[in-house]
């Protein structure tokens, strides 16, 4: 069995829920964060924060942008979508370094505009190179050239992503699954065995 297992696909495939969902019996032994979208009235998608998993907000739909609310890593301005790396350099680290302590780590999502914080990705290393088994998300190639389109991102942004791909396959022992039409049901129970191999210490 894989140590680690992310899943990667079209955005609004609904992968951060379904794994939100599967993982709600495990919740009081898992950390990590949460990529929380947070929407405009007109129910467009403005700006994107970090949550601790542990957060009971994490698990609530729909939540409108507010200008006071922290931990915001990326926002729609008034010129355009600015980033702000400090986010996974102070809170993002701070949650990497709790999951040690954990049985799982839930890391959603990875492979974004935080490749290029290298203080975050060394964490980030550290974590999937340790004993806990993670669970998460992976941000597709499709979905980082496009992101890439809105927020300024370094040249290297994409080999550095298909680099951390490589990594969690052939260095870290782990599993990625592409979510595409039709194969919910089949990637549920992918995701149900990960989670009881977890339990066991099986991977």
């Amino acid at each position: 069995m894989a140590k680690h297992l992310f899943l990667k696909g079209r955005s609004g495939y609904g992968k951060t829920t379904l794994l939100l969902r599967e993982l709600a019996p495990y919740k009081e032994v898992a950390g990590g964060f949460l990529s929380q979208r947070l929407l405009s009235k007109e129910g467009d998608t403005i700006a994107f924060r970090m949550l601790n998993i542990g957060e009971e907000e994490a698990l609530a739909p729909g939540t409108l942008y507010r200008p006071d609310l922290s931990h915001i890593f990326i926002r729609q301005t008034g010129t355009g979508y600015e980033k702000d790396l400090t986010v996974f350099e102070t809170k993002g680290v701070e949650i990497l370094r709790q999951i040690p302590e954990k049985r799982l780590g839930y890391l959603d999502e990875i492979g974004g505009v935080e490749l290029q914080s290298e203080v975050f990705m060394e964490n980030l290393y550290q974590v999937l190179e340790g004993d806990v088994p993670c669970i998460g998300v992976l941000k597709s190639e499709r979905n980082l050239s496009s992101q890439a389109g809105r927020v300024v991102m370094s040249g290297e942004s994409m080999d550095k992503r298909k680099k951390l791909e490589e990594d969690i396959c052939n260095c870290f022992g782990g599993r990625i699954v592409t979510c595409t039409e039709g194969t919910e049901e089949e990637i549920i129970r992918e995701v149900r065995e990960f989670l009881k191999g977890m339990l066991s210490g099986v991977y």
